[in-house]
């Protein structure tokens, strides 16, 4: 079952028709990017110039559209680095079909986002919460500021607090939307109050108020992400399974890795985490860090009543 509404006539920023990408450049002062931009539109005046095809000249992590995904197992040990596992070759734990989650957010890296400074990011979650006889749609907000080329100062912030696990797996999703406009950024202020710093709070059976609070949530984020100046940057989706597909998503405790890369072969073993500084960084060469925007999401067994 997919999750509705999401942001159908909102592309991201790499998916945007090059002359609206140009246009979204400008509001959030990529001058320069543009200018590239228009210049090689110029010089390939087709129907089929886009994005990519700049992309191989120069390297702007906000412009990509892929995400690759990866997976860390639970700390046994107190370890200096962890491994990174292709999400597909995880084992799923089949004792959480029909039980509840805690998902929260343990990362947030902007290796680059449109503009420079201080960057202040909407983040827009999604989920299914399966309730007995029927499944509910769960949206939820949260705001960061966030240095161009560093992460965010936290880390496991809650998102869904008791998440209900159907017996085939969830989905979860994911918006990340650039605020630039300067007469919104002080309206989601309250996005930083202790209240809904603390997550969605779930029970066992289908809450009322849930509709209309996801709703809401849903709302503000499609309002911000049509302001002019603001922008969606990221946009990925995982539907978390316990089957034994090739290319599916298996669900269990630990924490999932989302990057935005380029569409391209990726292999994980080149890469580690670094806990001790909440990186990711070349296995050969730790001083080198991926050089993406990724979040990184912890999942775990609910152990409230």
């Amino acid at each position: 079952m997919s999750i509705t509404p999401w942001f159908d006539d909102l592309p991201v920023l790499g998916a945007l028709p090059p002359d609206e990408t140009i246009t979204k450049l400008r509001e959030v002062g990529e001058d320069d990017v543009a200018n590239i931009l228009e210049a090689a539109q110029e010089t390939q005046p087709s129907a089929v110039f886009g994005i990519k095809e700049w992309l191989t000249a120069s390297e702007k992590p906000y412009l990509h559209t892929a995400h690759v995904f990866g997976y860390l197992a639970p700390i046994q040990s107190i370890s200096e680095v962890l491994p990174i596992l292709p999400v597909n070759s995880v084992h799923p734990d089949l004792t959480l079909k029909n039980a509840r989650l805690t998902i929260t957010l343990g990362l947030l890296r902007v290796a680059k986002y449109p503009g420079s400074g201080m960057q202040h990011i909407l983040l827009h979650f999604a989920a299914q919460n399966h309730v007995p006889k029927m499944t509910e749609q769960v949206h939820f907000n949260a705001t960061y500021r966030v240095q161009d080329g560093e992460h965010a100062p936290f880390r496991g912030d809650p998102i869904f607090v008791g998440l209900g696990v159907g017996s085939t797996g969830i989905t979860f999703r994911c918006r990340t939307i650039l605020v630039k406009n300067e007469r919104v950024e002080t309206f989601l202020n309250f996005l930083k109050s202790d209240v809904v710093k603390s997550g969605l709070k779930l029970a066992t059976t289908a809450q009322p108020a849930i509709g209309p609070l996801s709703a809401m949530a849903y709302g503000l984020a499609e309002t911000m992400a049509n302001y002019r100046r603001n922008v969606s940057v990221q946009d990925f989706a995982l539907g978390f399974d316990f089957g034994a597909g090739p290319a599916g998503v298996r669900l269990a405790e630990g924490a999932y890795l989302a990057a935005q890369i380029p569409d391209m072969v990726w292999e994980w073993d080149q890469w580690v985490y670094h806990p001790a500084s909440g990186l990711v960084v070349q296995q050969k060469d730790r001083t080198q860090q991926l050089p993406y925007n990724y979040l990184l999401f912890n999942v775990s067994r609910y152990e409230g009543n």
